[in-house]
């Protein structure tokens, strides 16, 4: 009877184990989920930069404004969602 006890005993501690592996595994996700989506934002605000430089954009604003307006947008949705 004993040996069952421990058996069990085992198999918990086991689990919380496992359980506390997938947390910080999780967490390690998050982490890199938000540089990699740091990384992109900072790559998209390069190119706008760059975007606004260009004499064309200068010319043809007005097209490329509202492009950007939709990346804006976008980019609002994914904050939304990873809050």
């Amino acid at each position: 009877m004993s040996m069952r006890i421990a058996e069990v005993e085992a198999e918990r501690a086991e689990r919380s184990r496992d359980k506390e592996r997938g947390h910080e595994r999780m967490v390690e996700v998050k982490r890199g989920v938000e540089s990699i989506i740091q990384d992109l934002e900072a790559k998209v605000e390069k190119a706008e930069a760059a975007a606004r430089d260009c004499p064309r954009f200068l010319r043809e604003g007005w097209v490329a404004r509202g492009a950007m307006e939709g990346v804006e947008a976008r980019r609002g949705e994914s904050r939304v969602h990873s809050d």
